[in-house]
């Protein structure tokens, strides 16, 4: 997570008090990324508008793939912004869909539905709709992003 700026309330609860952070840039992390080419680094930014310099590293720099979206940016009207963003400009094969910072199990699966939902709309809107792609074409893209990416880049 690129960007998160710990105990900024701390009277907080666990889990509520980090925000963002929007003086940070993953040009800071460009040497890291140079020197072990060998190593996927999955990042995730935590705004939209550091999406597009996520999208562009993304596309630049061979062991970088996007990643989720974090907690302030995980509601749909963000998530698909973003996921937009990153279908256009990122190989399929350089995105991971959703992983989830849920500190409990119950939270994950409407999370994840939601997510999944947000998928649908823009594959529906932006691919299928304008006849960019077949809806078996955008199944086929939602399978490689919510799991053929995981499984490669976790070995799982």
């Amino acid at each position: 997570m690129i960007g998160v700026n710990r105990r900024v309330y701390e009277n907080g609860v666990y889990q509520g008090q980090d925000l963002f952070d929007q003086r940070t840039s993953l040009i800071q992390y460009a040497e890291l990324f140079n020197a072990f080419p060998d190593v996927t680094f999955c990042i995730s930014v935590l705004t939209s508008v550091q999406n597009q310099e996520l999208a562009s590293y993304s596309w630049i720099f061979p062991n970088v793939v996007t990643s989720g979206h974090w907690w302030y940016s995980n509601i749909p009207a963000y998530i698909e912004h973003d996921l937009r963003a990153r279908l256009e400009a990122v190989p399929k094969t350089k995105q991971l869909g959703y992983y989830s910072d849920a500190y409990k199990l119950e939270f994950v699966l409407p999370k994840f539905n939601m997510y999944r939902r947000c998928l649908a709309r823009v594959l529906a809107d932006e691919f299928v709709r304008p006849g960019r792609l077949t809806e078996d074409g955008a199944v086929g893209l939602a399978r490689t992003v919510l799991r053929e990416n995981v499984s490669r880049v976790f070995g799982v």
